[in-house]
């Protein structure tokens, strides 16, 4: 028996991992907007969702990047829980392409002859056209491409090595369970079923092992990918973690279903279809058959399963909202008081998130609360983290407010209680906003011209300026007219500034100091930035009219 390569084993996982980490990450970026306009759109029934997800991942080549995509859109509120269901659900079949594509090439031709061009066209395509951002995604889709093969050609090498002295008896002693679990711990851990499933057929190509025991290994890969989804939903809110469990039971559900119908998707993949003398063919279709059986269970009953999760995974209280946990909701005058503090809680941290976007220190402005910091954490200003924990909180008050509007408030509560229902949800569109204008932060600041530069400086100086304004007015004791007279000098400042840049943006275009490009990234920013400011001043001004209200006496 030969020698065992790890060293060279390991280094062809990497070489895969990597390819397919570059093919992910540049599809994503070079269509990864339309795809996402695709599952917003395309999801009006359960039928359409599956199918979004099924071609979405074929596309994407990662069923965990479209399964992370529906929690993202189901947490937005985007697209309801049984569309993000259809979605995943249909993302498992998505993701087979990868084992197809692996085993019909990867073991079919001379994988050099494959690999070499695209990797070497690639590598000189982000030489040469590496300034260019939809070359260098490119570049880096055909070197993906050709890592991906090249480092399959590594593991098939060195599995070969041994195949001549393996007895496949010492490992059926195990069980198929073993198998099963190994493909499941594998997949956890390399957070890729792609990548276990290319082993697999590597070993299965080099007699390492039964056609059986790789069935099983491709039915624990299949459950192993719900770990990725679990932790996207650590720290979201109660649809994604709905999400999440659909996403496992969906997966354990086939799993066992496919370990009952082991012997009748052997046959079907070996036999029926012709794959005896090609045992890497037929385990691609056994990969697909179980999850065809998979989603024709599923799909007719999406809604029942659906309202299913929703029973078993319940609504629990979060410790992100102290005072309306303290609180009983039926004493109306001490709820409401306490979800006004809380709504301030909520402000600070808008005003910590939507100036930590532009790197500005909102400790300027505002400092945060003891238990402000306690519940933040480590959390960075302006990171999706914090952006999380905002919309946590807002969903959690949302929540509130409902059982409050279930009282018999008297009026001057339920004034009160509506101005600052308007407040909050004010404030977290300023966060949406400005959420929106975070992908042109980075580009604005880093850009190669200084002009660029400048004008990322002076969004930050605006912002300062403007949150330390709002800052002095909740402190200001002010009659309901005054309140409007000084929002509406507040608000004709913002427009000041939005048409001074807009104008000065034009002017350089016309004297040939920026590209057209760059005046139409530094225009999304500001449309999504000046959006924000606005939204924020109508939140503080609401915030303030409750104060106005005549107290019961």
């Amino acid at each position: 028996m030969g020698e065992f390569q790890f060293w060279m084993f390991l280094a062809g996982l990497g070489i895969f991992l990597f390819g397919i980490y570059m093919l992910e990450d540049s599809i994503e970026k070079l269509s990864g907007k339309a795809f996402k306009r695709m599952i917003r759109s395309y999801t009006s029934n359960n039928f359409r969702a599956i199918g979004s997800g099924v071609f979405a991942t074929a596309i994407l080549q990662s069923s965990s990047a479209v399964s992370l995509m529906a929690l993202a859109f189901v947490s937005a509120g985007v697209i309801g829980m049984s569309q993000a269901v259809g979605v995943i659900i249909g993302s498992s079949l998505g993701t087979t392409i990868t084992s197809w594509l692996v085993a019909s090439i990867g073991f079919k031709v001379n994988i050099e002859a494959i690999a070499l061009p695209f990797v070497g066209v690639g590598g000189l395509g982000l030489i040469f056209f590496g300034k260019t951002t939809r070359y260098t995604q490119i570049s880096r889709l055909l070197v993906g491409f050709g890592f991906l093969f090249m480092g399959l050609d590594y593991m098939k090498e060195s599995v070969e090595l041994i195949s001549a002295g393996f007895d496949p008896a010492t490992i059926q002693s195990y069980g198929l369970w073993a198998f099963i679990l190994s493909g499941l711990i594998l997949t956890a851990i390399i957070q890729s079923s792609s990548a276990t499933i290319a082993i697999v057929l590597s070993a299965l190509y080099g007699g390492l092992i039964s056609f059986e025991q790789g069935s099983a290994m491709v039915i624990g890969a299949h459950v192993g990918t719900t770990v990725t989804v679990l932790l996207g939903s650590i720290g979201g809110n109660i649809q994604k973690k709905r999400v999440a469990a659909a996403h496992l039971f969906f997966k354990l559900t086939t799993a066992i279903i496919a370990w009952i119908l082991l012997p009748v998707l052997v046959y079907l993949s070996m036999t029926i279809f012709h794959f005896e003398n090609e045992p890497v063919l037929a385990l691609a279709m056994f990969h697909t058959l179980f999850n065809v059986v998979g989603i024709l269970i599923f799909a007719p009953f999406i809604l029942p399963y659906t309202r299913a999760i929703e029973k078993i995974v319940k609504v629990t209280p979060t410790n992100i909202e102290r005072h309306v946990q303290k609180l009983d909701a039926e004493v109306p005058e001490g709820a409401i008081g306490s979800f006004g503090i809380e709504l301030q809680r909520l402000h600070r941290l808008v005003i910590h998130y939507n100036t930590g976007v532009w790197n500005v220190d909102a400790n300027l402005i505002v400092q945060l609360e003891p238990e402000d910091i306690e519940i933040v954490g480590e959390t960075k200003p302006g990171s999706e983290a914090q952006y999380n924990l905002i919309k946590q909180l807002y969903e959690n008050l949302l929540a509130y407010s409902v059982r409050l509007h279930r009282l018999s408030l008297q009026k001057e509560e339920a004034d009160k209680l509506n101005h600052y229902l308007s407040s909050m949800r004010l404030a977290m569109n300023s966060v949406y906003s400005m959420q929106e204008a975070r992908e042109y932060v980075d580009e604005l600041e880093s850009s190669s011209n200084p002009l660029i530069k400048s004008y990322f400086h002076k969004y930050r100086k605006n912002l300062l300026e403007f949150y330390s304004l709002l800052i002095r007015e909740t402190h200001s004791e002010l009659s309901v007219v005054e309140i409007g007279e000084e929002f509406q000098k507040i608000k004709q400042k913002i427009k000041d500034q939005d048409e001074e840049i807009t104008d000065a943006g034009f002017q350089d275009i016309k004297d040939a100091k920026i590209e057209q490009r760059h005046l139409l990234r530094l225009l999304s920013a500001q449309r999504s930035y000046y959006q924000s400011c606005r939204q924020a001043a109508n939140a503080v001004r609401e915030l303030l009219l409750s104060k106005t209200i005549t107290e019961l006496h």
